[in-house]
């Protein structure tokens, strides 16, 4: 059996959908905050990936080593990409379903390499008792890496995701001639609570289309009432305010945007302890609010 080593961080199938004449645009930056914004073209296969990214180097078995991979992200991306064939097909989705696609945007949550990154410095800098105490700087990294992937095969598989399984999908098809939204390597936005009832996240899932989960119908109907392209600057802005290693477009329409947020100055934003900047639905100035809702043809977004 082929052991896969190029691991994708933003799977295939996900980014798939920004190309649909096979190419995409990654936009990345050089040298941090006063770097030049690099905008190419590319296949989906060929970015957001890392050899080995959560391979575990003091297992000594090649299958067993890659067994996060191999077993539980290849599970996560094909139950996810089936529930979202489903969704397009303005099918319900039933339980495991919706546990799938909640699995997946948790694990999006966590398995890009700034927040392995991340999981490794709080490793490193555990006090008395730490086991990496005493080893030599190699010994250390394998060390660290081992126990950050073992750190994320559990927060991907925790009891989490069942109680978070209980926001609602709901799918919004932004119409033609809208613009198109971009993701990231940290693509999910979320609510500052996400165990209250006005709790909700939000995943675009291709540069027309986008899932809010949320346990209150109104939450997803703000941003169903929105117009189309305020909507979409909104979602696109708070994509790549969160973003650090790439962002990604079907073009190079939102250039600009990005150049003047990606990775520049975060100072006035709170992030949590996962990076991530809490808000509140709609993320901007809701009009018409949610009170002022009276019939589903006043939804300017198709909404289910």
């Amino acid at each position: 059996m082929s052991i896969p080593r190029d691991h994708h961080y933003l799977p295939k199938f996900y980014l798939e959908r920004w190309a649909p004449r096979g190419r995409l645009v990654r936009f990345t930056r050089l040298k941090g905050e006063e770097g030049l914004l690099i905008a190419e073209d590319k296949t989906p296969k060929r970015i957001a990936y890392l050899p080995d990214l959560y391979h575990f180097p003091d297992v000594a078995d090649p299958y067993e080593s890659q067994h996060l991979e191999l077993r539980v992200f290849q599970r996560i991306d094909n139950e996810a990409s089936e529930a979202l064939k489903i969704l397009d097909a303005n099918q319900p989705l039933d339980v495991r379903y919706r546990t799938a696609l909640v699995r997946f945007v948790v694990s999006l949550w966590h398995r890009s390499p700034s927040r392995l990154r991340a999981i490794r410095q709080y490793l490193a800098t555990q006090g008395d008792g730490s086991p990496f105490i005493g080893l030599q700087a190699d010994e250390v990294e394998v060390g660290l890496k081992a126990a950050a992937n073992r750190l994320l095969e559990r927060l991907v598989g925790s009891s989490y995701v069942e109680m978070m399984s209980r926001l609602v999908p709901h799918r919004l098809l932004l119409p033609p001639g809208s613009k198109r939204l971009l993701t990231s390597d940290r693509p999910a936005t979320m609510s500052a609570q996400l165990t209250s009832a006005d709790a909700f996240m939000l995943l675009p899932y291709g540069p027309d289309r986008l899932i809010v989960f949320a346990r209150l119908a109104s939450i997803a109907q703000s941003f169903a009432v929105q117009r189309p392209n305020d909507l979409v600057y909104g979602i696109n802005k708070a994509v790549v305010e969160q973003a650090e290693d790439l962002v990604i477009g079907s073009d190079r329409a939102a250039l600009k945007m990005i150049d003047r947020v990606f990775l520049r100055n975060a100072s006035g934003k709170t992030f949590d302890i996962m990076g991530h900047i809490r808000r509140r639905a709609p993320i901007f100035t809701v009009h018409p609010t949610t009170s002022q809702i009276r019939k589903e043809s006043e939804f300017r977004i198709p909404f289910r």
